[in-house]
């Protein structure tokens, strides 16, 4: 077969400011071999194993030097891939900067005549997932060597061009990685205060206090301080594919409506009927129990029974409701494959105020480290999706 010439449609210019030559197609083991050398896994050679890897991230979740030894294996040297070949789909990917032993369903590749970086830059590519997904199993799906291995895909001609793809990639991946980590550190963060700036049960004092406050906190039962409210019931017919007011249900709750009503029914049950005010806390009584979206005031509708608020008066601050929502074990959920949130559950949940002043403080406290792991969570969304772009633009 004769070998195509092509460029992506995003490139490198060479050290004199010009384009490089053409790229050029060459099946897959042309630039990689697939290593088999098998081994057990010791101080020396610390085994890596699927659970490991941070799937779609190509780093390791634990210290595998500390892992148990005398697992037998497939040996990768510094800058092999392990390719995760069962479920090609999750992603389990690593470039290894270090000597081990690769247990399981992993393909060994070492690079030839080709960057090691821009081979795992390659293996991130649409082209490349398109076919080790073409996978041979239907419960257990694997890719398939043969195939892979004689697929041809683009590649730079020269090394240098190669190695600054692979380098852009790996830099890339590096700052996606640190804010993976700081978002879960800020996560584990709000975990931890969670946890200490609200009383264990049966104590009426959290271990962690702002300045200022000591008196023991009152328990109460949401019943106590409020009524469970919900939007009146709209059926099937009553909603359409398009329209002006977005009807969520419990499947698109905190997400995308794939619903709406007419304003003239909007209108008619916000008048006649319970209807959130801003700053609510609408709460999915089914499905993913206890998920928490904020009514931000704007116009649109709800699933009756299956997303529910807490309607109350000034006993309580809503900024503080909704750090108690992220504590509180729901009991009494029934259902086996559909769990369900009664009012009644909801209305019978105990819970130990503080103060409005304090409760204020707390809520305020939590509502600014959500806007903190917000942004985060944004950052990294942003460098992902560049990734992904540069993926589509900078390959064939």
């Amino acid at each position: 077969m004769e070998k195509k010439e092509k460029a992506p449609v995003l490139r490198f210019k060479d050290t004199n400011g010009k384009d490089y030559p053409a790229w050029e197609q060459r099946k897959f083991q042309e630039i990689t071999q697939r290593v088999s050398t098998s081994s057990i896994s010791s101080i020396d050679f610390p085994s890596v194993e699927y659970e490991d890897i941070e799937a779609g991230s190509g780093t390791l979740n634990k210290d595998v030097k500390l892992k148990e030894k005398n697992k037998k294996g497939t040996v990768f040297n510094k800058n092999d891939i392990l390719f995760g070949k069962l479920r090609p789909y999750l992603m389990n990917w690593l470039l290894a900067d270090f000597k081990g032993v690769a247990v399981g369903d992993f393909w060994v590749l070492r690079s030839q005549n080709c960057d090691p970086k821009f081979v795992y830059s390659l293996i991130h590519s649409k082209s490349f997932q398109e076919v080790a997904n073409r996978s041979s199993g239907s419960k257990m799906p694997r890719a398939d060597w043969n195939l892979v291995s004689n697929t041809l895909f683009f590649v730079p001609s020269q090394n240098n061009e190669q190695r600054k793809i692979g380098e852009l990639f790996s830099s890339l991946d590096k700052v996606i990685t640190l804010h993976q980590r700081k978002l879960e550190a800020l996560k584990k963060l709000k975990r931890t205060l969670l946890q200490k700036m609200f009383p264990k049960k049966g104590h009426l004092k959290p271990e962690l206090r702002f300045f200022g406050f000591t008196n023991d906190w009152e328990q109460r039962k949401l019943g106590d301080i409020g009524t469970v409210q919900m939007n009146k019931r709209i059926f099937k017919t009553q909603t359409s594919t398009s329209g002006e007011i977005p009807f969520y249900k419990i499947g698109t709750f905190g997400k995308i409506p794939d619903a709406y009503i007419s304003r003239e029914l909007f209108e008619e049950y916000k008048k006649k009927y319970p209807y959130p005010k801003k700053g609510d806390l609408l709460l999915s009584a089914s499905g993913s129990i206890g998920n928490v979206v904020e009514y931000n005031g704007e116009e649109a509708y709800f699933q009756d029974s299956n997303i529910v608020w807490l309607e109350h008066g000034k006993t309580i601050s809503n900024f503080f409701l909704k750090a108690f929502y992220s504590v509180v074990n729901w009991e009494g959920i029934e259902g086996t494959t559909i769990k369900r949130l009664y009012n009644k559950t909801i209305l019978d949940t105990p819970i130990t105020l503080p103060s409005f002043e304090e409760q204020e403080k707390i809520g305020n406290f939590f509502t600014v480290l959500d806007k903190v792991i917000t942004l985060h969570q944004r950052k990294l969304e942003i460098y992902k999706k560049l990734k992904k772009g540069l993926l589509q633009k900078m390959f064939i």
